[in-house]
């Protein structure tokens, strides 16, 4: 209904200007989101075509077109929202998941490497690095990036199951339990959970609930 609302928001300002880039932008996010990629990548163009000195109107099409599994455009996109803003940390974090999506893990490497130095506080480009590093390098390389990632926002979940799973590969069984312990139990895998209590090390963790 939300989504709904704003979308007839954004219609009413293009019906008085139909050259309102922003909203033309917003509108393509807001259908985005509701998986009507044809239609949000075409707003997003116009959005373009009025205002093409703008890095996150790129950023957003990469973003259309890397929901919309077109990986090679989605990569374009971002290179250019980068070319216009070289300091933009999120297009940098982006074009790295796209590389990660291609298995060109270097290139994905320095993505993330290159938005952590331009956003020195950014969970989710920690968080995609330490995945990386389970692939490229090992368990051990990841979990600094992870704990970094989790210690800037406790609650990212895609890091929480990760360093919980990097704990249990290395053994690290005591680590494992103390971060489920630390966290809500509805943010940690099942799996994960399952494998700390065969080890025997979840013993109390049922009474904390």
């Amino acid at each position: 209904m939300l989504s709904t609302t704003n979308i007839q928001h954004y219609e009413k300002l293009l019906e008085e200007n139909p050259r309102d880039a922003d909203a033309l932008h917003a509108l393509g996010i807001l259908l985005a989101q509701t998986q009507h990629y044809t239609e949000a990548l075409d707003k997003v163009q116009q959005a373009i075509d009025i205002k093409p000195s703008d890095a996150s109107y790129y950023n957003s099409l990469g973003n259309i077109f890397r929901r919309s599994n077109q990986l090679d455009r989605a990569q374009k996109a971002y290179q250019k929202a980068i070319k216009i803003n070289a300091n933009y940390a999120i297009a940098h974090n982006n074009l790295g998941n796209v590389f990660f999506q291609k298995n060109e893990f270097i290139s994905a490497k320095k993505s993330y490497e290159k938005a952590i130095v331009l956003k020195e506080n950014y969970a989710d480009a920690y968080a995609n690095l330490g995945i990386l590093l389970t692939k490229i390098e090992s368990d051990e390389a990841a979990i600094a990036a992870l704990q970094k990632a989790i210690s800037i926002n406790p609650n990212l979940l895609s890091a929480l199951n990760q360093l919980g799973d990097c704990y249990l590969r290395c053994e690290k069984y005591e680590a494992a339990r103390d971060l489920l312990l630390d966290s809500d139990p509805n943010e940690v895998t099942t799996t994960t959970r399952k494998l700390v209590r065969q080890r025997g090390q979840l013993m109390t963790l049922d009474a904390k609930k």
